[in-house]
């Protein structure tokens, strides 16, 4: 309830950027609620509220790796609006937006002279403009612990604690099991339970993370997180 009340509160106070995220997150949880209490909460037979349980699961996780494309979308997108160029941006960021603009894609062998001249005419063009980054998150439409990390270690954001790993790696276990098919996974309420509390977490701390960034500029050149 103190949680809430501070995303209330911060509401009135964020810029758009993070009040559109705080926004997403309340919508979330919102949807988290349902899913939470729907396999017991309508006069059904048993095996349909297990099935409605069991498949409870990859809808929990979308709700999960919607959250973390949407943030970073918004997030991405109050970079871009800034209008940083090659020096003011932070190396790891500049990294992700040069290796992901497809123009400047450097996987075919460049046999061509002048595709090779090409190339280098663009990427003197984007070095010496305004950077813009992708939209497209890496997600890999797996966001385990190591994913989420790897996303935040991207745009110089700190990492998710520890603490979260065993947690959120037996969520995904369960979550890609259930999507391929495996009849083998058991499915309890407290299952379901755990895993929501988890996303809710999961999402609270990216939203930290995201409004530090933007409050401490993490994605300038000189910055550095802890």
């Amino acid at each position: 309830k103190l949680l809430c009340a501070l995303f209330v509160y911060q509401k009135i106070h964020v810029m758009d950027i993070l009040r559109d995220i705080l926004q997403d997150l309340d919508w979330r949880m919102g949807e988290l609620a349902v899913l939470k209490t729907i396999s017991y909460r309508y006069d059904i037979l048993p095996a349909h509220q297990y099935m409605l349980r069991k498949y409870s699961v990859p809808a929990v996780y979308a709700v999960w790796e919607g959250f973390v494309k949407n943030s970073f979308q918004c997030y991405i997108r109050e970079i871009n609006k800034l209008q940083l160029n090659a020096s003011e941006l932070h190396i790891h960021i500049l990294a992700h937006a040069l290796t992901s603009d497809r123009r400047l894609s450097i996987e075919n062998s460049f046999k061509d002279f002048s595709k090779k001249i090409k190339f280098v005419k663009t990427y003197n063009q984007v070095l010496v403009s305004p950077i813009q980054i992708n939209l497209d998150v890496p997600t890999k439409s797996n966001v385990n612990y190591q994913v989420i990390n790897k996303i935040l270690t991207t745009f110089n954001l700190s990492s998710i604690p520890d603490s979260f790993k065993k947690g959120l790696d037996k969520f995904l276990l369960y979550r890609n099991s259930i999507a391929h098919g495996d009849q083998a996974i058991s499915i309890t309420e407290m299952d379901i339970t755990n895993f929501i509390e988890l996303v809710i977490n999961l999402m609270i701390e990216v939203y930290l993370r995201i409004e530090e960034g933007i409050k401490l500029k993490t994605y300038l050149s000189h910055s550095e997180i802890e």
